[in-house]
């Protein structure tokens, strides 16, 4: 059983410093991106990890790493995480007005649907196939805002939560 006091590693290997920062990422070293696959890789773990559990990220780095050198990086990979955190938090800000907005045109939509298809109350033949169609699609038209406030948003909220942890996690340095 894992308690909140007990780390958990989370081990990187890399040739070079370097090769933790995205190479493609011109912007000046502490605000600079994590490399994709390093950040894929980092995720992927600490999603493993239980929840309660701090976590220490160790980067092994086959070149010797001056504390200089060890304490610009650490702070580019906190500041990497601080920025995912941010970028997560606008994606799931982003959802959620997309999902009120479907929402609005969802509801119209039963609004619209249900009223014809109550229209239809006396129909027979096609026209009471058409009457309970337009009472589905009604219906249909709601699925994507349910399914936005129902279940899209948990994998974005848990991504900010890793973030976080990963943010204040321990970060060390070895060499070899």
């Amino acid at each position: 059983m894992t308690t909140k006091t007990e780390r958990q590693p989370i081990e990187v290997r890399i040739d070079r410093l370097d090769d933790l920062l995205d190479e493609r990422d011109p912007t000046p070293v502490p605000g600079r991106s994590l490399n994709p696959y390093v950040t894929d890789f980092v995720m992927s773990w600490a999603h493993e990890l239980p929840t309660d559990a701090e976590i220490e990220l160790v980067v092994h780095v086959k070149e010797h790493v001056d504390d200089g050198r060890a304490a610009t990086a650490e702070e580019a990979v906190r500041a990497a995480f601080a920025d995912e955190v941010g970028s997560q938090v606008r994606k799931l800000k982003d959802l959620f007005r997309g999902g009120r907005i479907s929402l609005a045109f969802g509801l119209l939509a039963l609004v619209g649907f249900v009223t014809t298809s109550r229209m239809l109350a006396n129909a027979t033949g096609w026209l009471e196939v058409l009457r309970e169609g337009l009472a589905v699609a009604g219906w249909v038209a709601l699925w994507r805002p349910l399914e936005i406030y129902l279940y899209d948003w948990w994998p974005i909220r848990r991504a900010i939560r890793t973030y976080r942890r990963l943010q204040q996690s321990e970060i060390r340095f070895v060499a070899g």
